[in-house]
C-alpha cells in the first residue's frame, strides 16, 4: 500500500496505518526537498515594502519570459498578505484577467462576510441594532444595492446635510422630521414612508432566526435589494439567501435580539468561502502554505517567515484538558513545531529555486526568522516612491510622481486663467472670503461648493453667534419703539423683552441638552444678555441712542470696482448732543486686535460699513459730524470679553481704513476679472498657526503649498 502526502496523520489514522501495516506493506510517499532550492532569504523593513519588493521581484522574472503559471507566491499566514498583494499585483499587472491571458490566481477569494453586497444586506439591522445611527441610515441611502430609496433616479444624499445641519446624530423619528423640515418633495416623502415600514416591522426585542430572516427579506423586498445584480454579486447574494434557512434550522426556536441574529449570521458568512477571480492553471498563483503541498513551480516566492508564524503558536482550545490538547494537532508548541516542519520540507519541494523574505517589523515590533530556516538573511528595502525599482515604474502612481507637469500659465500654478463670469453685485462676507483667498471664494461662491458640517461635540460657534445676532436685533428693534415713545428707560419692560426674543430663538433648540445649557448662560443669574442689557442702559444714560439694527445697504461701489458690494450693519448708535455716529459690529468670538482692523485691514466689516456711510448707502438722519466704527464683545459675560471696542481711534483713521479696503477691492476686481483665481491664503500660513487656511475645508482641492520655511532648513 502506498501512503502519499499524508505527512502528518491524526492520531485515529497514526493508529489505523499501524494496524495495516502488520498485514501488508505500507510505503508512505513524502515530498523532502532540498534545502539548497533556498536561492535567496530577504528580510525588508515592513510588510508593505516586503510585498512590494515581491511584486518586483515577479514582474522581473516574468520580463525574462518565464511562463506566469511557473510563479507562486505563498505564506504561512496567507490571509494577512492577500489583501495588500491584491492591490499591488492590480497596480503593476492590471486585471487577473486580460485578452492575453489570466496575469494571476488568488486561490482563495473573499469569505462572504467581506464583500460589499453581504455588509449592505446587513444595513437594516444594522440600523436597528446599533440604535438607528445616522451614518447607518445615510450608507443604506447611499447603496447602490438598494433600489427604491432613489429619489428622481439618485438617492436622497441631501438628507445626510440635512441631518448634520440639524445636528441629528440618532434616532429615526429625529432623523425623519429633520428631512420633513427642509420640506421635501412628494417623491421624498414617498422613501421616508417606505423606511418607515420598515423600521416598525423590525422593531421586536427577540425573536427566532427564522423570523428575523424572513423579516430581512421582506425589507429587502421592500427596499428594492439587490438593486442591479451583477454577474460578480451573483453568487455572493445566493450563498447569502442560502445561508438564511441554514441558520433558521441551527438556532431553532432560540430567542435572538436583532443584534445576536445579525452576529450570528456573519458567523455563518466568515465560513462560505466565495471562489476567486483567476483559474488554477493560468497566471500567477498566489495561494497558502498547505496547499503547496504536491505542487510544482519554476520559482516560489515565500512571505512572512518570522518565528511565531512558522511555526504558529498553539491553538486555544479553551475547552480541552492539557492531556486532550496534545491528542489534537496544533494543540500544542511540539505539535505545531511538528507541522511547521512538514510544511517546509514541502515547501523546499514546490520548486528548484525558492526565495523566503520576512518583515523585521510588525506593528513597530521587532521580529526574529523562523527556526525552520537557519540560514543569513540579506538585508533590502523597497521604498517604492524614493528610489523606485524599474518593474514600479510602470504603476500609474510611480509614473505620475515622476512626469514633468506643462509649463504653468501661472507662476507656481498649474491652471491656466479661469473665465468666468463675475456676479454684478456679491455680499460683503464673499468679498471677505475672496480677500482671505481667491480660490475659496471660487469653489464656495461661484461653484456653490459647500462644506458638509460636522456632527462634534459642543455648540457650533457659528449657530451661537447668528442665534446671538437674531435676538439682539429683534429686541433692539423691538425695544427702540418703546424709548421714543416713553423717552425713557424701562428696565423691567427691557428684560421681559430680551428674554422673549432670546426664547423665541432657542426655541426649535430647546430638546438640545447643550442649548438649554447656553440658555442658561445667557439668560441666567448674571447672564450674558442681562450683562449686556446693563451696558447698553448706561449707554442709554450717557447719551446715547439706537439709530438702527440690522441696517442693509446695496450697490455700494468702489473706483474700478467690477462688482458692487451689498451687506448688513448691525448697529448704529448716534449720539445727539456730540453728533457723533458708531457703527457697531457684533462679535461672538474673539474681538480683532487693533493694527488688524486699521494697520492691516484684514478685518473687512467695519471699513465696509463706513464706506457705504461715507457713500449714502446707509440713511443717517440726523447728519453726523464724525463717524467711528467698533466692534461689541458677546463673547462671554467677562468684562474683557463683553465690551464696546472702538480702539479709541480717531474719525481720520476710520477714514483711512476705508479707504484702503476700497484699495483692496480694486486690486481684488482686476485680479479675478483677470481669470486669477490662485489660491492666496492672507494671512499665509506660518507656524504655529495656520493663517487664512487654518479653517478651510477645501486644503485638499486648492493644492496650494505654502513656501518653505528656510529657517528650519538653517
Amino acid at each position: 500500500m502506498l501512503v502519499a502526502g499524508l505527512e502528518t496523520p491524526a492520531p485515529l489514522e497514526e493508529l489505523w496505518l499501524n494496524e495495516l501495516s502488520r498485514r501488508t506493506q505500507v510505503v508512505h510517499l513524502q515530498v523532502r526537498g532540498d534545502l539548497q532550492n533556498v536561492r535567496q532569504a530577504v528580510a525588508l523593513p515592513d510588510p508593505a515594502q516586503e510585498v512590494n519588493w515581491v511584486a518586483a521581484r515577479l514582474v522581473e522574472l516574468a520580463r525574462r519570459g518565464l511562463p506566469l503559471h511557473r510563479l507562486a507566491v505563498t505564506a504561512p499566514a496567507i490571509d494577512t498578505y492577500t489583501p495588500q498583494l491584491r492591490r499591488v499585483l492590480a497596480e503593476l499587472l492590471g486585471s487577473p484577467q486580460s485578452p492575453d491571458g489570466w496575469a494571476y490566481n488568488f486561490s482563495r477569494g473573499p469569505n462572504l462576510a467581506e464583500v460589499p453586497l453581504f455588509r449592505a444586506a446587513l444595513l437594516p439591522l444594522t440600523f436597528i441594532a446599533a440604535r438607528e445611527r445616522r451614518e447607518d441610515l445615510v450608507s443604506l441611502l447611499l447603496s447602490p444595492y438598494y433600489g427604491e430609496v432613489q429619489v428622481s433616479g439618485g438617492p436622497p444624499a441631501q438628507w445626510d446635510r440635512a441631518f448634520r445641519e440639524r445636528r441629528v446624530d440618532q434616532d429615526w423619528n429625529q432623523l425623519r422630521q429633520a428631512v420633513l423640515r427642509s420640506r421635501p418633495p412628494e417623491a421624498e416623502t414617498a422613501v421616508i414612508e417606505r423606511l418607515y415600514r420598515v423600521w416598525n416591522s423590525l422593531q421586536m426585542s427577540t425573536a427566532p432566526a427564522g423570523q428575523w430572516g424572513r423579516l430581512l427579506k421582506a425589507a429587502w423586498q421592500e427596499l428594492g435589494f439587490p438593486r442591479g445584480l451583477g454577474e460578480a454579486d451573483r453568487e455572493p447574494w445566493n450563498r447569502l439567501f442560502a445561508l438564511l434557512p441554514e441558520l433558521e434550522t441551527a438556532l431553532g426556536a432560540l430567542g435572538l435580539t436583532a443584534g445576536e441574529f445579525m452576529q450570528w449570521l456573519t458567523i455563518g458568512a466568515q465560513r462560505v468561502l466565495l471562489p476567486g477571480p483567476g483559474i488554477q492553471a493560468a497566471g500567477i498563483q498566489v495561494l497558502g502554505l498547505l496547499e503547496m503541498r504536491g505542487l510544482d513551480f519554476s520559482h516560489v516566492f515565500c512571505l512572512g517567515m518570522n518565528s511565531g508564524t512558522l511555526p504558529a503558536p498553539p491553538r486555544p482550545l479553551p475547552l480541552l484538558s492539557g492531556g486532550e490538547k496534545r491528542l489534537v494537532l496544533g494543540g500544542t508548541h511540539q505539535s505545531q513545531h511538528l507541522f511547521a516542519a512538514e510544511l517546509f520540507h514541502n515547501l523546499l519541494g514546490a520548486a528548484p529555486r525558492l526565495t523566503l523574505t520576512r518583515p523585521r517589523l510588525v506593528d513597530q515590533e521587532e521580529q526574529v526568522s523562523t527556526p525552520m530556516y537557519l540560514g543569513e538573511w540579506s538585508q533590502a528595502e523597497m521604498a517604492v516612491l524614493t528610489t523606485p525599482d524599474p518593474a514600479w515604474l510602470r504603476s500609474p502612481a510611480i509614473q505620475a510622481v515622476f512626469h514633468a507637469p506643462e509649463p504653468p500659465a501661472f507662476p507656481g500654478y498649474s491652471d491656466p486663467p479661469l473665465s468666468f463670469p463675475l456676479p454684478g453685485e456679491i455680499s460683503l462676507s464673499q468679498v471677505s472670503t475672496a480677500l482671505k483667498c481667491p480660490c475659496r471664494f471660487l469653489l464656495e461662491n461661484l461653484l456653490k461648493i459647500r462644506e458638509l458640517p460636522e456632527i462634534e461635540a459642543g455648540l457650533d460657534p457659528r449657530e451661537r453667534g447668528q442665534l446671538l445676532h437674531e435676538v439682539l436685533a429683534r429686541f433692539t428693534t423691538d425695544f427702540k419703539d418703546i424709548l421714543e415713545a416713553d423717552q425713557a428707560w424701562d428696565h423691567s419692560r427691557a428684560r421681559e423683552l430680551l428674554q422673549e426674543a432670546a426664547l423665541r430663538a432657542l426655541a426649535p433648540l430647546s430638546f438640545d441638552l447643550l442649548w438649554q445649557a447656553e440658555e442658561n448662560r445667557w439668560l441666567g443669574e448674571e447672564g450674558l444678555l442681562w450683562e449686556w442689557l446693563r451696558l447698553e442702559q448706561e449707554r442709554y444714560e450717557a447719551g446715547w441712542r439706537w439709530q438702527g439694527s440690522e441696517v442693509a445697504f446695496q450697490d455700494l461701489r468702489g473706483r474700478d470696482w467690477p462688482f458692487s458690494l451689498r451687506g448688513r450693519i448691525d448697529r448704529l448708535d448716534y449720539h445727539p448732543e456730540q453728533a457723533d455716529l458708531v457703527v457697531w459690529d457684533y462679535k461672538s468670538g474673539e474681538i480683532p486686535k487693533k493694527n488688524q482692523v486699521l494697520e492691516e485691514v484684514a478685518e473687512a466689516q467695519l471699513p465696509c460699513y463706513l464706506l457705504a456711510v461715507q457713500q449714502g448707502r446707509v440713511t443717517v438722519n440726523p447728519a453726523a459730524a464724525q463717524v467711528r466704527a467698533g466692534f461689541i464683545g458677546l463673547k462671554s459675560p467677562r468684562s474683557h470679553h463683553l465690551k464696546h471696542q472702538d480702539f479709541g481711534a480717531a474719525p481720520e483713521k476710520w477714514r483711512e481704513a476705508a479707504a484702503a479696503f476700497a484699495g483692496k477691492v480694486t486690486a481684488l476686481g482686476r485680479r479675478l476679472a483677470a481669470g486669477d483665481f490662485r489660491p492666496g491664503p492672507a494671512p499665509a500660513p506660518e507656524k504655529p498657526h495656520g493663517g487664512a487656511c487654518q479653517y478651510c475645508p477645501y486644503d485638499l482641492v486648492c493644492g496650494f503649498v505654502p513656501a518653505p520655511d528656510l529657517g528650519d532648513e538653517l
